[in-house]
Order: C-alpha cells, then structure tokens, then sequence
C-alpha cells in the first residue's frame, strides 16, 4: 500500500506576512517558525527569499496568489466594458441567461 501524501498547504499572503515578521523579530529559531506554521523549512526559505515580491503584493491580505496582468491594454479596455454592460443591463453572450 502506497503512504497517503500529505495535503499541500497554500498560505494566504496575510500568513506570509505574520511568517515574515515572526523571522524578524528572532524569538524563534527558522526551524521552530516552521512547525509553527507546519511548513516545510525549504518553505520558509522560499518565503524569505522572495519576500520582495510577498511585501510588494500586500495590498490583498486574503489573496493567495497575487492577479499579474498578462496585457495591460486588454484590462484597461475590458474594465470600462464590463461596467457598461453592467449598467445597461446587457448580458455579455448570448448563452448566458438574463439577470
């Protein structure tokens, strides 16, 4: 019989922030973080080594991954539309259904 693999745990950037400051104040080893939080240490170095990226995205403390763009131009023009459809009551296709 195989060995049932350990759930895999995605900590919200909030979290990642509590991580961060709790490396900071050094009251407690890495390792004890670690299990605090029931990460792996190889986490915890991730964590640290990207905390660049984790500080610059704390804007959405509940979020767990951070929303990147992948064209800026389509998201300013889609935004505009998709208020506009919404005020003029318009469904945006024709399979979906009417509100």
């Amino acid at each position: 019989m195989s060995t049932p693999s350990k759930k895999r745990k995605v900590l919200t950037i909030d979290v990642k922030l509590q991580i961060l400051a709790d490396v900071d104040k050094k009251a407690m080893t890495k390792k004890e973080i670690a299990a605090k939080y029931d990460i792996p240490h190889n986490s915890l170095s991730t964590l640290l080594k990207n905390r660049d990226k984790i500080e610059n995205n704390s804007h959405e403390p509940q979020r767990k991954k951070p929303l990147l763009a992948t064209n800026a131009a389509i998201d300013e023009a889609v935004l505009p539309w998709f208020k506009q459809t919404i005020v003029t009551d318009v469904s945006p296709c024709p399979l979906c259904p009417p509100s």
